[in-house]
C-alpha cells in the first residue's frame, strides 16, 4: 500500500530527529566551536546566580564568568578529554569568558531555561531542544512547499548538510539556528509569492513559517539578519520581474526602498561596521582584493569539510563527495537557463563572495573567513537555482541519480559521525587514522553506555530520512512560468 502524502514527511522528520538525537549524545559538553564562551553566556544569560553564574564581568576586554565546571580548553578542545591532560586539578567554579554585552543575544536567555544542575544533563537537554527545532522546520518545509519548491528546499538541505551544517543544527551555537533560518526562510517565502492570492490559509500558514524563519535568525546573529534581509529583497525582486510587475513606478519604489535600507543600516553602529567593504588596514589594498578573488572559493569549500582531515580518515573523501554532488545538482539545473535565473543566481552567488570578503576585512586577515559562516547562503544559491530553472527535470528527478546520491550522501554522514565520536571516545589518541572499528572504550557518558548503539542508530536513520524526504517530490507540479 502506497503511504499518504502526510506519512511521507512525518517519517522523514522523525527519521531526522533520531539522527539529530544521536549527534546530541555522541560527543562531550565543550566538542562544538567556542564551546567554552557558548556555555559560560548561557549559564550567565540572566545575570549573576550563585552556583550558577558568578564574579561575572561584562565589561572587561575579555569578559569572564564562573560557572560550574564544565571543561578546561586545550589548543580549542577540551582538555580533559585528551589523555595527556587528565591530572588537571578541577576547581568547582573554573573562570570562562563570556558574552560582552553587545554579544548577548535571545538565543543564549532560551537556551538558560534549560539549564539545571547537571551541565551534562542541560547540554543534552538543549542539544535536543535544537534537533526539536529542526525537525520542526523540516516537517514545515514538506507539509507547507510544493511542486519544484519542495524539490528546491530539499536539495538545499541534502547537498550542504554533511559534515558541518548537521553538527550546527546540534551543537551549543548560535550559528545553527542561523544557519537554519536561512536554508528555511527563504523558500517558505518563495512559495508564499507562488500561493495564489484566493488560497488564504495556505498564505497565513507560509506567511507565519517565514517569519518564524526570520526570528529563529535574528534571535542569534546580526550578520545572518542581513543575510536573511537581502535574501528576502532579491526574491521580491525576482518575483516581481517574474510576474511582471517591474513598472516604471515599481522601479522608483524599489529603488527608494533600497536607499531607505541602506540609510536603516547605516544608522545602527553595529550593523554600519559590518556592511562596509574597505579592505583591511594591515594589508595593501590591490594584494588583499586580489587574494580574496582568488581563495574565496576555496574557503566555501569548508562548507563541505573539503579542507578537514586531509590524512586518510575520512573527512578529505566526504568534502569531495558533498561539493561534487552540490556541483553536479546545480550545474544540471542552469542547463538551457532563463535570464531571470541568471540574474537570481549570479546575484545570490556575489552576496555570499562578498559576504566571505566582509568577514575577512572583520578579521583583519589576508586568508579569507571560513565558509561555514555562509552556509546558510550557499544553502539559498542552490535552492534557487533549481527554483528558478526553466524545467522541472532536474538531478535528483532521475530515480538512478537519487539512489546514487543518497547512498554517497549516506556514506558521507556514517565516515562524519564515526570520525566525530571516534576522537572523543578514545580521548584524542590516533588523530591522524583510525585505529579500531569499535567505539565501545571511555566515553564522555561513561562505561556503562554503548556509543555503537547511538553511532548505529544515526548512521541507519540517515538514509531512511533522505529516502522518505526525496518521496515526497514524487508527485512535481509544473511550473511554466519560469519558463517564459
Amino acid at each position: 500500500m502506497r503511504l499518504s502524502l502526510t506519512r511521507k514527511p512525518l517519517i522523514a522528520a522523525l527519521a531526522f530527529f533520531v539522527v539529530l538525537s544521536a549527534w546530541s549524545v555522541s560527543s562531550p559538553i565543550g566538542s562544538a566551536g567556542d564551546g567554552d564562551q557558548h556555555v559560560s553566556s548561557i549559564w550567565c544569560a540572566w545575570g549573576e546566580k550563585q552556583g550558577v553564574c558568578e564574579e561575572l564581568d561584562r565589561t572587561a576586554a575579555l569578559p569572564t564568568a564562573r560557572v560550574p565546571f564544565m571543561f578546561y580548553m586545550d589548543n580549542g578542545r577540551p582538555a580533559e578529554y585528551l589523555k595527556d591532560n587528565e591530572e588537571n586539578v578541577r576547581e568547582k567554579m573554573p573562570i570562562l569568558r563570556t558574552a560582552n554585552n553587545s554579544q548577548m543575544n535571545l538565543y543564549y536567555r532560551i537556551m538558560r531555561a534549560l539549564v539545571v544542575s547537571s551541565p551534562t544533563l542541560s547540554i543534552i537537554l538543549m542539544r535536543l531542544f535544537s534537533s526539536l527545532v529542526a525537525t520542526t522546520m523540516l516537517l514545515l518545509l514538506l507539509i507547507q512547499t510544493r511542486g519544484k519548491i519542495r524539490h528546491a528546499v530539499l536539495a538545499a538541505w541534502t547537498f550542504v548538510l554533511i559534515p558541518v551544517t548537521i553538527n550546527y543544527f546540534t551543537a551549543i551555537n548560535p550559528r545553527g539556528w542561523a544557519i537554519l533560518g536561512l536554508m528555511s526562510g527563504w523558500a517558505f517565502l518563495q512559495s508564499f509569492f507562488e500561493t495564489p492570492n484566493t488560497n488564504k490559509n495556505r498564505r497565513i500558514g507560509l506567511g507565519a513559517s517565514y517569519l518564524a524563519s526570520f526570528a529563529l535568525v535574528a534571535t542569534c546573529r546580526w550578520d545572518a539578519t542581513i543575510y536573511f534581509m537581502v535574501v528576502t529583497l532579491l526574491l521580491l525582486t525576482g518575483n516581481s520581474i517574474l510576474n511582471k510587475r517591474i513598472t516604471a513606478m515599481n522601479v522608483a519604489k524599489y529603488g527608494v526602498g533600497a536607499v531607505l535600507f541602506l540609510m536603516l543600516l547605516r544608522s545602527i553602529p553595529r550593523i554600519s561596521n559590518y556592511v562596509t567593504l574597505r579592505p583591511a588596514a594591515s594589508f595593501p589594498a590591490q594584494q588583499f582584493i586580489l587574494f580574496q578573488i582568488v581563495h574565496i572559493p576555496e574557503s566555501i569549500g569548508d562548507v563541505w569539510g573539503y579542507t578537514v582531515g586531509q590524512q586518510g580518515n575520512g573527512p578529505g573523501v566526504i568534502g569531495m563527495i558533498g561539493l561534487s554532488l552540490f556541483v553536479l545538482a546545480t550545474g544540471f539545473s542552469l542547463q538551457k537557463s532563463s535570464r531571470i535565473q541568471q540574474v537570481m543566481v549570479g546575484s545570490a552567488t556575489l552576496f555570499t563572495c562578498l559576504a566571505v570578503y566582509r568577514g575577512s576585512t572583520l578579521f583583519n586577515s589576508i586568508v579569507p573567513a571560513t565558509g561555514v559562516y555562509v552556509i546558510g547562503l550557499v544553502s539559498v544559491v542552490i535552492g534557487i537555482a533549481i527554483a528558478y530553472s526553466p524545467h522541472d527535470s532536474q538531478f535528483m528527478s532521475n530515480q538512478r541519480n537519487r539512489r546514487t546520491a543518497i547512498a554517497l550522501l549516506s556514506f558521507s554522514h556514517l565516515i562524519a559521525f564515526f570520525a566525530w565520536m571516534e576522537f572523543y571516545t578514545h580521548r584524542g589518541e590516533n588523530t591522524g587514522f583510525f585505529a579500531k572499528l569499535s567505539l565501545r572504550d571511555a566515553w564522555w557518558w561513561g562505561p556503562e553506555t554503548n556509543p555503537n548503539m547511538v553511532f548505529l542508530g544515526g548512521a541507519v536513520f540517515f538514509p531512511v530520512f533522505l529516502i522518505f524526504a526525496w518521496k515526497t517530490t514524487d508527485d512535481m507540479t509544473p511550473t511554466e512560468l519560469l519558463a517564459q
